[in-house]
């Protein structure tokens, strides 16, 4: 996701009550990237526009002000569960899936993203108190043929800016070292904190 271009916010032909409903940001004499529907209709769909650029790099560690960002792995799992046992932080991230089984699984399927491709979700390090908090970052589903930034975070920290501030430096170092044109964020319709973030973060509906 990105914000340095300009768009008007204009809505798709289902409406605002129609549980799809897909968002692209892109740069003037750009064309439109085209639509791909989200396999689970009850998801949202937002697209933003990236600058091209080679060199791709892995980041081994990200900082901002208040977080370290480093690659999530196997070393991480109980302090992502122990985030996901909160019912309020599962709600809209698969909290049927979310045992600790289910979490194993998906670090596994985060590690493997990092070793193929030199990016992928990060565990957020509060700096002031060296806890994971949460994760961020990007996640390829090839099934799609589409890139996601997604974020979940501790809700102890919700309400202090730390998703924003960990995706925007995510995105920062999308601009500059991917290829892909744009990026995707899918979001149940529901998860009305998230959607907010994701157009703070340059996200427009279409």
């Amino acid at each position: 996701m990105g914000g340095s271009s300009a768009i008007a916010h204009t809505l798709s032909p289902h409406g605002v009550g129609d549980d799809r409903f897909a968002a692209r940001l892109f740069r003037p004499g750009r064309s439109l990237p085209s639509h791909r529907s989200a396999p689970d209709t009850r998801s949202r769909l937002c697209k933003a526009s990236l600058v091209v650029a080679a060199n791709a790099r892995e980041p081994a560690v990200l900082e901002t002000e208040r977080l370290l960002l480093v690659p999530l792995d196997s070393s991480r799992v109980e302090e992502l569960a122990a985030i996901y046992t909160d019912p309020e932080v599962a709600r809209y991230i698969g909290a049927d899936r979310l045992t600790a089984k289910g979490t194993q699984a998906q670090v596994a399927s985060f590690e493997q993203v990092w070793r193929e491709h030199g990016y992928g979700q990060s565990a957020l390090l509060e700096r002031a108190t060296g806890r994971m908090i949460g994760r961020a970052g990007l996640h390829l589903w090839p099934n799609w043929d589409e890139l996601e930034i997604g974020y979940v975070l501790a809700r102890n920290r919700w309400g202090r800016g730390l998703a924003r501030e960990a995706s925007q430096v995510w995105l920062q170092w999308a601009l500059t070292h991917l290829p892909h044109d744009h990026l995707i964020a899918v979001i149940q319709p529901a998860n009305a904190s998230s959607i907010t973030l994701a157009e703070r973060l340059g996200f427009r509906f279409s």
